[in-house]
């Protein structure tokens, strides 16, 4: 359902729900009919415009997840954007091409988490020459943490 967790296993943040995202710099909203988008909108920075789009889970359990990501995909979008993921064992980085695999849950890694606030996923618009786009993410409980 829009803006609710499915359950403690399947939580899904999408990119307006106050009190689980926040952003810096210059992050508009979209609700144009876009077939690639997740539920109603999705938040784009514009190109040579910078900032970071922040998703704050609230995770119910310690344990492994697979996490993914979601936007709509479009030649416009950049071709190599920075997505940091914070996790109980640190932080990791990958780079999500957002003019291809738009549309649909892509899986970015599995990562441990401990329950609560700490962990996030940061979309980063570093001034490129194409714009960034911030939907949705989402975490499936795997398995208890060893």
């Amino acid at each position: 359902p829009y803006g609710l967790w499915n359950s403690e296993d399947e939580i899904i943040i999408d990119n307006n729900m106050k009190g689980f995202v926040s952003f810096t710099g210059d992050w508009f909203e979209e609700e144009t009919v876009h077939t690639g988008r997740y539920e109603m909108n999705f938040r784009y920075c514009p190109e040579g415009r910078g900032g970071v789009f922040e998703f704050r889970p609230y995770l119910f359990k310690d344990g492994t997840y697979d996490v993914f990501i979601w936007y709509p995909s479009s030649h416009d979008h950049s071709n190599k954007v920075p997505v940091f993921i914070k996790h109980g064992d640190g932080s990791d980085d990958v780079y999500i091409n957002q003019q291809q695999n738009g549309g649909e849950w892509l899986r970015i890694g599995e990562y441990n988490f401990d329950a609560g606030r700490g962990a996030r996923i940061s979309i980063v618009a570093d001034l490129s020459e194409e714009m960034v786009v911030a939907d949705a993410v989402k975490f499936i409980y795997v398995t208890k943490s060893q």
